[in-house]
């Protein structure tokens, strides 16, 4: 971003930064700088009890478990999700797009959705602490992410 942008506190900067590790992938980009830890493009705000996190702070985080692993980027999905796969069985699925979009997973999947309507997301255990839902089938809000594992039978 060039300069102040409200978007940097939403789901859609968190979308972004899925969407341009997405295209980094495609592009074998090995490195990527998204945000920066804090001021008008950082990812966090507060210190200590008061620390209080932004949505792209799980999308770093989760990009960051991506590292050194294989990455397969997701085709063929509906029209404004990009995605991506590691070797691990993680999924990572954005909705760039302006309305709601479908995600349907190939196998099934255990996922946490982001979106602007969960006040929980500015905890920084939000990724270990958030309710999963199981399925083929998500329904992506316009801005929100898709954190997911691919399950394993048991």
């Amino acid at each position: 971003m060039a300069g102040d942008d409200p978007r940097q506190t939403t789901a859609f900067a968190a979308a972004y930064a899925i969407s341009v590790a997405v295209a980094a992938a495609i592009a074998n980009v090995e490195a990527v700088a998204l945000a920066a830890p804090v001021g008008r493009f950082g990812v966090m705000r507060g210190v200590g009890p008061n620390l209080a996190v932004f949505p792209i702070f799980h999308a770093i985080r989760a990009l960051n478990r991506f590292a050194d692993q294989s990455v397969t980027v997701l085709r063929g999905l509906n029209r404004g999700l990009v995605g991506m796969q590691a070797s691990d069985g993680a999924v990572l699925v954005a909705n760039c797009s302006p309305e709601t979009a479908i995600f349907r997973a190939t196998t099934v999947v255990d996922a946490c959705i982001l979106n602007d309507n969960d006040p929980a997301t500015a905890n920084p255990d939000w990724l270990e602490t958030a309710r999963t839902v199981t399925g083929h089938r998500f329904d992506l809000a316009a801005g929100s992410c898709l954190f997911g594992k691919i399950a394993v039978p048991t």
